[in-house]
């Protein structure tokens, strides 16, 4: 099902989870999804900052493609979900999940790296394990998993329908192709993922005014200029933003929320008839551009979507790279 260090789910703290199935559902096209509660009657051996945890919490996830979606709602306790929120002034994206077959070894091996577990806990056989990353990360929680099989569901959204499986690619219109991430020093940042864990190498481009085709920010030509840098982790592209000069959604985050994971990408063939079929429900778009015939739209789903910024893009061909990361 997945390898080894790979990226195989992206996680959201939310504050009303069931407001959040819904959008996303009937919006997006998300779901459905499986949802649970989290307590002492289906989590074992659950530990937060290393003392075991009573905290409680809604659980909700589905397939776009080869990637899970999932989102957390704290109950009761304190757990790294609050500490999130407390951090980042509100909720969002909070953590991207790898895989590996023998996780409880991998936890060993990241702790002699410098990663101690933030929290931990058991569902089944599904063992998950929260490690302490920002702080090297620039503002991303990594969880690393089993994936294995976990107890039925509390309930579905929509009620009475069936889960969708994991699905390999190729992408279809719909699928999560993409997570970014902004941050303040992009070499840093490829340096930590690359040699820490194993995402890598990157692409990395530099849009500039000339490179940059037909920029707009929130109605408005923009200038703004900015580094990109992209790596295929799995089914997943992980995309790193360091804004240069000018204003954009990724100096707004970093006013806004500091550091930390920024959007999710959905893939469309037509990205500009989905943009025009998500301008009929509502959602504007808030900044756009191209490179190459590649062409990328961020909607303004930010406050409506409780913190998660959605962009649509084509995966259209971008050329060649300034450069790659690390050089060899």
């Amino acid at each position: 099902m997945f390898k080894n260090g790979t990226i195989m789910q992206l996680g959201q703290v939310v504050a009303d989870i069931d407001g959040q199935m819904e959008i996303l559902h009937r919006d997006f096209g998300f779901g459905p999804f499986e949802v649970h509660i989290f307590d002492g009657r289906k989590v074992k051996d659950s530990m937060v900052r290393g003392k075991p945890s009573d905290h409680t919490y809604l659980c909700s996830s589905c397939w776009l493609g080869g990637v899970q979606f999932e989102l957390m709602q704290p109950l009761v306790g304190r757990s790294i979900y609050d500490e999130y929120v407390e951090k980042h002034n509100g909720t969002g994206l909070q953590h991207v999940k790898i895989y590996y077959n023998d996780v409880k070894k991998e936890v060993a091996e990241y702790g002699k790296k410098g990663y101690p577990v933030t929290q931990s806990g058991g569902i089944g056989e599904d063992l998950f394990y929260y490690l302490d990353t920002e702080a090297k990360t620039a503002g991303v929680t990594i969880e690393i998993g089993n994936a294995s099989s976990v107890p039925p569901p509390d309930s579905y959204f929509p009620e009475g329908a069936t889960a969708k499986p994991f699905v390999k690619r190729p992408l279809r219109d719909g699928d999560i192709m993409q997570v970014g991430q902004v941050v303040k020093d992009i070499d840093k940042a490829m340096d930590v993922f690359f040699h820490d864990f194993g995402i890598g190498p990157f692409e990395v481009f530099t849009f500039t005014k000339e490179r940059h085709i037909n920029p707009m920010v929130r109605g408005k030509p923009g200038d703004h200029t900015f580094i990109c840098a992209c790596a295929w982790c799995g089914d997943l592209q992980y995309e790193l933003m360091q804004p240069l000069t000018g204003s954009s959604v990724y100096t707004e985050f970093l006013d806004r929320r500091g550091e930390g994971l920024h959007h999710l990408k959905i893939y469309y063939k037509d990205v500009e008839k989905a943009v025009a079929d998500f301008k009929a429900k509502g959602y504007g778009v808030i900044q756009s551009g191209g490179i190459g015939n590649d062409l990328y739209f961020y909607l303004d789903t930010e406050d409506c979507c409780q913190g998660l910024l959605i962009e649509l893009g084509n995966a259209g061909e971008v050329g060649p790279s300034d450069r790659v990361y690390p050089a060899k």
